[in-house]
């Protein structure tokens, strides 16, 4: 299904558009690549790289307690396949990360305000999508936004899925579990872990995988 959708003339334009519009961010701006591990920023990571093979890439590591750490060395893996050569990581501080987490933000909003200070970066490559929720699609509604550029927001869960089996990227294969239950439009890597996002219904359940039942 989705190796079909990569031959509809809208999912190429799409393509070609998102090119336009990174290759403008990264022209105009001093660019970093925003990359949780998902399906998503992996797109947005693959794209940019395809543009540029030097663009500095920042991964926040959410810690211990929301990503179990065989899961995280799978992102780690991924990062080294998708061939990044410039890598900031910050890990989330703090044993409370699994309930405060208006202290967890805090933390991810003030280490990039940091480190758009350190590295010099203007402008985060963000992927973000407006089809997520209405939330995201009333709050999206420009590729450049508060500093930043959002090259993505118009693709939907088939234009992902699409991209990553054509160039057959890598991503967290705890997808595979989840995907064919949540769907492939509802199943989302961060709230795999996260209790915030318990109302998505994505949390693992501890039965497909039964090592996180505790967690």
């Amino acid at each position: 299904m989705f190796m079909l959708h990569t031959h509809r003339k809208t999912f190429k334009d799409k393509i070609k558009q998102t090119k336009e519009i990174i290759n403008k961010a990264l022209n105009e701006h001093n660019c970093y690549v925003s990359f949780s591990g998902g399906k998503d920023s992996t797109v947005m990571l693959h794209l940019t790289l395809s543009i540029s093979s030097n663009v500095p890439v920042w991964h926040w590591d959410y810690g211990d307690y929301l990503i179990p750490r065989s899961i995280y060395n799978e992102i780690l893996t991924n990062l080294e396949i998708l061939g990044v050569n410039k890598l900031v990581v910050d890990k989330r501080k703090g044993d409370d990360a699994r309930v405060n987490y208006s202290y967890g933000y805090e933390q991810f909003f003030k280490t990039i305000k940091g480190n758009k200070c350190l590295y010099g970066w203007d402008m985060g490559l963000i992927g973000v999508r407006k089809s997520e929720s209405t939330t995201r699609k009333n709050k999206y509604t420009d590729f450049f936004m508060n500093g930043d550029c959002y090259p993505l927001i118009e693709w939907d869960y088939m234009d992902i899925w699409a991209y990553i089996v054509k160039y057959d990227l890598p991503y967290p294969k705890v997808y595979d579990l989840y995907a064919p239950f949540l769907g492939y439009d509802k199943a989302r890597f961060v709230t795999f872990f996260d209790g915030e996002f318990n109302t998505l219904q994505s949390m693992v359940d501890g039965i497909i995988l039964p090592e996180f039942r505790y967690l």
